[in-house]
């Protein structure tokens, strides 16, 4: 199999080392290193109004190279349509031809690829994780009418597109019906551990959420409801949320008036990637309670780590998470919730870390993700 020359458009990426935005996209794009050749670029706009900066990033799979330019309209659509431009002269003059462009994520990148048509590369194809498609979220409907149209127009153009999930198919397919033949399914890569060893040995029951603290649609007060009514009736229940985000002040002064804050619920911070690995095994177990969720990749990393999950049926999760890793609730119905949260303590024992592992290793396996990705790019 011949190494196809692939320049990547990622539209969300981290901007540092330290920083873990969207490492689901990093993972598939070190799968696709192993078997391609990779030109990567991605663009951010910053506050400032005419502050402009490349930088190189060093990755597993290559250097992928880092934009910042201004917030400032016209200077900031000038960038979008000039740069993916620019770096597809350098990947086509470094290799003499390209064979695939590949966009991570359509909203709004794929309105700027316009001028990539000038450098006759035969095959579009795009990763999509955006859950504004979705009839849950709907921000495709309340964008600009002539972005909403740019959009469409461009979704057409490529070849073949993959989502997360059955649960973002089924939706894009619902808006873009004549889409249906060129969606495929790939999912995130989870990685499992080879040995769990559980680290709580107190008597707390450990819950633990990993979040954006946005409260929409990651419905976090309505998480913080549910452990105050529960530790009515189990005291020793504990939640530890860790993120950050807009909503934080808000939630942390919701959570004092509740008169849960540092007694049963307490906001941890921020944390990075590599060490998430080993904050599962000191819980008993994983909750979301999401509006909606396009896959859920710290839920699947929960299972993976042999934690019992409870999670709201919002989308992705539904694929994966059943009666032997967990259960599945309502959305926003407390009584649900709370009693699934006392039935999961009281019957504990039944979760074994091992036989909740194993429920999702071979749906997540690697070697298949691999072969999806190279349908992908060779089909």
């Amino acid at each position: 199999m011949n190494r196809k020359k692939i320049l990547c458009w990622v539209g969300w990426y981290r901007n540092n080392v330290n920083d873990y935005k969207a490492i689901f996209i990093k993972k598939h794009i070190e799968i696709m290193a192993e078997f391609s050749d990779l030109h990567c670029f991605h663009i951010h706009h910053s506050k400032n109004l005419f502050w402009f900066k490349k930088q190189l990033l060093k990755e597993k799979f290559g250097d992928i190279v880092i934009y910042s330019v201004p917030a400032f309209f016209p200077l900031k659509l000038f960038c979008y349509l000039i740069i993916p431009l620019i770096e597809g002269i350098k990947a086509r003059n470094k290799w003499g031809k390209i064979d695939v462009f590949h966009l991570h994520v359509s909203y709004p990148y794929a309105a700027f690829t316009l001028f990539l048509r000038f450098l006759d590369i035969q095959r579009w194809i795009l990763t999509e994780h955006w859950s504004g498609y979705t009839f849950f979220d709907d921000n495709f409907s309340q964008i600009n009418s002539l972005l909403k149209w740019l959009i469409k127009k461009k979704l057409y153009q490529f070849h073949q597109i993959s989502v997360v999930s059955e649960y973002l198919k089924n939706q894009l397919v619902k808006r873009f019906p004549h889409l249906k033949q060129r969606i495929m399914v790939t999912p995130n890569v989870i990685v499992s551990p080879q040995t769990i060893v559980r680290k709580n040995n107190s008597n707390i029951f450990k819950l633990l959420t990993i979040s954006n603290l946005i409260n929409y649609p990651k419905n976090i007060l309505f998480l913080l409801r549910v452990i105050c009514e529960v530790s009515k009736e189990l005291p020793l229940v504990q939640l530890d949320i860790y993120g950050d985000g807009n909503d934080k002040n808000f939630l942390v002064s919701e959570c004092i008036k509740m008169g849960i804050c540092n007694k049963n619920v307490f906001f941890k911070g921020t944390i990075q990637n590599e060490k998430i690995s080993e904050l599962y095994m000191e819980y008993n177990a994983f909750i979301l309670l999401s509006k909606f969720e396009t896959f859920s990749v710290v839920t699947a990393e929960a299972i993976a780590h042999g934690l019992p999950v409870i999670v709201s049926k919002c989308g992705g999760p539904d694929e994966y998470v059943n009666e032997k890793n967990g259960y599945l609730v309502p959305i926003n119905d407390l009584i649900a919730t709370k009693k699934v949260i006392l039935d999961l303590y009281k019957n504990y024992s039944n979760f074994k870390p091992e036989d909740v592992q194993s429920t999702i290793t071979k749906k997540f396996d690697i070697s298949h993700i691999k072969q999806q990705l190279e349908k992908l790019i060779y089909d």
